[in-house]
Order: C-alpha cells, then structure tokens, then sequence
C-alpha cells in the first residue's frame, strides 16, 4: 500500500490509502473489515464519580474528557469503530494537511 497525496500549490490537500499494483484489493479490503481500531470517546465515562475521580481531579477529568471526545470526532469521524487504514490516512492527513511535520 502507499499514501497517494494530493497536492495545492506546494500544500497537501488530501491522503487516500491504495493498494500497489501488486496487492490484491480484495485481500487488503478484508484485512480493512477485521482490523478495527475502536474509537476512545466511545468508552469515556461522563461521571467521573463513578470513574474513581476525587473533588482534586474533576478539572482534570473535564479536560481529558474533552479532548478524547475531540480526537473522536476528529479521526472517528463520530464513528464507534475505524479500520487501521482509515485511521492511518486520516491521521496523516492530518499532521501534513495541517503542516505538524
């Protein structure tokens, strides 16, 4: 496989993930359907009382809880699951789109 850039100027716009010429589609394509990365905000407890938090962590809590439901929505797009590859384009596309290299 290989992340196929697309280019504005001297900008990267998009990454997709495709198959080289030698790799089977329909291999690659049920590898994507078992290899599943499940989404972090799915499993995040609104209370943190009921997480073990103290009065001293609730700050804390809050913030975590924000920027894990962030992070899901952003690279899950809301989703309870994503396949590896997905997940691996949109995170590259990410740090390139957004120039973080």
């Amino acid at each position: 496989m290989f992340l196929d850039l697309k280019y504005e100027d001297a900008y990267v716009k998009s990454v997709v993930i495709k198959p080289d010429p030698e790799e089977d589609p329909d291999t690659l394509h049920d590898y994507s359907t078992m290899l599943l990365v499940k989404n972090p905000a799915a499993g995040m407890h609104t209370n943190p009382i009921s997480r073990g938090f103290n009065d001293c962590e609730l700050l804390d809590h809050d913030l975590i809880l924000a920027r894990v439901k962030e992070f899901g929505t952003r690279f899950f797009d809301g989703k309870e699951t994503v396949n590896v590859f997905q997940l691996a384009a949109t995170l590259a596309e990410y740090i390139l789109v957004n120039d973080y290299l």
